[in-house]
């Protein structure tokens, strides 16, 4: 199996990154790609560049990631991710219809959207205004960032494919639209705004939510999903086992003890 690893010269805050030490542990042989702004991303190999000499294309198969993976950035390398992504639009609408994992979390969601409106930006130079980036495009939402509010600091407990899910989240974005492509329905504290039951974005491949790292290893029912996927891309088989699964499913069901209580406290600090 193949996994991507996208900017992970941006992707340090929150420990994100652990998400793809983890795969690597449940999947010690498979390949981990690590893409840098500068490089062209694996998502978008064109089929010509992983043939050999005299291979006939109607007969290989690609050698694409069965996952690809980017999380959190600070907003202000927001540009930078954007202008890296952007040549490759059309290679990354391929591959997640070809039913390949794409998995954004944290506020990498933001990228994928039509705009991202940030209020109160503060410029290097010390000047205050708002902006507008460009987004993706890739789907019919939007981002809004208040740095000059309070974080919004929350646990979560959802469900998706009947699998409970839980995480938390530490952000300033807030996500508005996006309803025809639900991914994960809140069960408990809040979705991708304040008013929204909705959390995340779902079609073919693509799965975007604002819960932060360390996802998987919180989630070991969903990485047992994703791993499946990545098995039937790339015509391996899944392991039977995670790695530690023992000690990762204790430490889930005590989370979801807790956070599944009709009276459990979803806010962590203060929430704006």
């Amino acid at each position: 199996m193949r996994i991507e690893f996208l900017f992970p010269e941006l992707v340090t805050i929150y420990g994100e990154k652990a998400n793809v030490e983890y795969l690597e542990k449940c999947l010690p042989d498979a390949q981990v790609v690590t893409t840098s702004l500068e490089e062209g991303p694996a998502f978008a190999l064109p089929l010509s560049q992983t043939m050999k000499a005299g291979e006939d294309a109607s007969k290989k198969k690609p050698s694409l990631p069965d996952l690809c993976y980017i999380g959190s950035i600070q907003e202000d390398y927001f540009e930078a991710a954007l202008s890296s992504l952007r040549p490759y639009k059309k290679g990354l609408e391929r591959y997640i219809k070809s039913g390949r994992i794409f998995l954004a979390t944290g506020n990498a969601i933001d990228l994928f959207g039509k705009t991202i409106e940030w209020k109160d930006r503060v410029y290097p130079d010390g000047t205050v205004k708002d902006c507008v980036l460009e987004g993706l495009g890739l789907y019919d939402y939007k981002s809004v960032i208040h740095r000059d509010q309070t974080r919004h600091n929350s646990w979560y407990y959802g469900e998706y494919e009947n699998m409970k899910i839980m995480g938390h989240r530490s952000t300033f974005s807030r996500i508005y639209g996006g309803e025809v492509f639900p991914f994960i329905k809140t069960l408990g504290g809040f979705g991708m705004n304040d008013e929204t039951k909705q959390e995340g974005i779902h079609q073919d491949g693509f799965y975007a939510t604002t819960l932060l790292g360390p996802l998987l290893i919180m989630n070991p029912d969903l990485t047992k999903y994703f791993i499946r996927k990545m098995a039937e891309s790339s015509g391996e088989k899944a392991p039977e086992t995670l790695f530690e699964e023992k000690l990762i499913y204790e430490a889930y069901h005590n989370r979801l003890s807790y956070l599944s209580k009709p009276d459990a406290r979803y806010v962590m600090g203060a929430l704006g």
